[in-house]
């Protein structure tokens, strides 16, 4: 993370078994919190893109119906991009949304403009994933509603990191970006990369192997 004065690296380890009781060799606070508790608290701005890392499954999914979100019941938590159309109709509804949440998965919508985070919002989303254009993103600093940025080169990507971007999707429309651009994106992001678009999540170790924080899937029709 840069701040004005200094770069810091942060390294950060995820533990699933450990024994004893945390203490606070450095007087820091310590707190049990839920992954999406997090954005509430006071924490430093370098942690900003580990907090919404910690809330972001590996795979995404592109999906556009509601048949297609109530299949996901039941598999592995999953963040589901909605592809909303150019009309601006057709987000998912809200009951589909809740029990998306219910099962595990995040949800988001993916398109262009502003109707893109309106429709978000009233559906109970969270958070809209906008095709980068250069555009302001206005978003919420500490998180809570994640804006993500669809991207198809590694300037653009830095672009909308710094723009705001919680995360990124680099996806070029009719190619896959090779492995060496994929690190470099991620050593100099900051924040979680989806790589995509992939027709499954069969790359997935290679992709995080390279940086990424996981694979974005869509299939062609």
């Amino acid at each position: 993370h840069e701040y004005p004065d200094r770069h810091v690296l942060l390294d950060v380890w995820q533990v699933i078994r450990y024994e004893g009781e945390p203490r606070s060799l450095d007087q820091q606070a310590l707190a049990w919190v839920l992954p999406d508790e997090l954005p509430r608290q006071d924490l430093l701005e370098a942690d900003r893109g580990i907090v919404t890392a910690l809330r972001l499954p590996r795979i995404a999914r592109v999906l556009g119906e509601t048949k297609e979100l109530a299949a996901l019941t039941g598999s592995v938590p999953q963040a589901v991009f909605w592809a909303l159309p150019e009309s601006g109709a057709g987000g998912p509804e809200r009951e589909a949304v809740r029990a998306a949440h219910a099962a595990g998965h995040r949800v988001f919508i993916l398109g262009d403009g502003f109707e893109v985070v309106r429709a978000a919002a009233a559906a109970g989303c969270d958070g809209a994933v906008l095709h980068w254009h250069g555009q302001q993103l206005h978003v919420d600093q500490a998180g809570e509603f994640l804006v993500g940025a669809h991207c198809e080169d590694v300037k653009a990507a830095l672009e909308a990191v710094s723009a705001g971007a919680h995360f990124l999707v680099l996806a070029p429309a009719d190619s896959y970006v090779s492995e060496r651009y994929l690190r470099l994106l991620c050593e100099r992001a900051g924040v979680p990369v989806y790589s995509g678009w992939h027709p499954d999540a069969r790359k997935l170790e290679r992709l995080q192997s390279a940086g990424a924080h996981g694979c974005a899937i869509r299939r062609l029709k």
